[in-house]
């Protein structure tokens, strides 16, 4: 299956994080949700009117499928939502289009980028975090990753930010999954 998300327009929000300020991909970055709006993004129900009970019993059989449809959050999907925050911010810090080194160190942009041939390049620090989902089959994990990454955009067009020199793409998630028996094949 394919997770499409939404494309917005950056609109970007001050950081209190001072690591974070003049840093577009971060910044465009919708707010994070507390617990309760999470649980609200996240959770479905049908709808359900008591009239629905006056209804025949072939009817009422018929509304047994909307049971299928409703979606209880589970309890790591608040975990999930922060550790995917912290994961996406942490692994833009060391990415930020508005500094000439992030252009320096990319091989394709650095000659047109680059004005100062022959400059040393630092090496660029990774500030990766990581983390895993793992669980029994058929407990909702995949459901419940789709949800919390359906609560971001999934794609975030950047047109103008103070020194930044192209309007670019920003592509927030990828979500792939892998087959029950983990082949890359199938």
């Amino acid at each position: 299956p394919v997770v499409r998300g939404r494309e917005v327009d950056a609109i970007y929000l001050p950081q209190s994080n001072p690591m974070f300020r003049g840093h577009p991909c971060i910044e465009a970055l919708p707010r994070g949700l507390s617990e309760d709006e999470l649980i609200t993004a996240v959770e479905y129900s049908p709808e359900y009117s008591r009239e629905d009970r006056r209804l025949s019993s072939e009817e009422r059989l018929d509304r047994l499928i909307n049971l299928g449809m409703t979606l209880v959050p589970v309890p790591f999907e608040w975990e999930f939502y922060c550790k995917l925050l912290r994961a996406l911010k942490a692994g833009y810090l060391g990415r930020n289009p508005v500094d000439r080194d992030f252009y320096a160190g990319l091989p394709v942009v650095a000659n047109a980028a680059a004005s100062d041939v022959g400059r040393a390049v630092p090496a660029q620090h990774s500030n990766r975090w990581g983390f895993i989902v793992l669980g029994v089959t058929g407990t909702g994990k995949t459901t419940a990753i789709e949800r919390v990454l359906q609560t971001l955009p999934q794609r975030i067009h950047h047109t103008s930010y103070p020194g930044l020199r192209a309007a670019f793409d920003q592509v927030v998630y990828l979500f792939i999954q892998m087959p029950g028996n983990g082949s890359v094949i199938d």
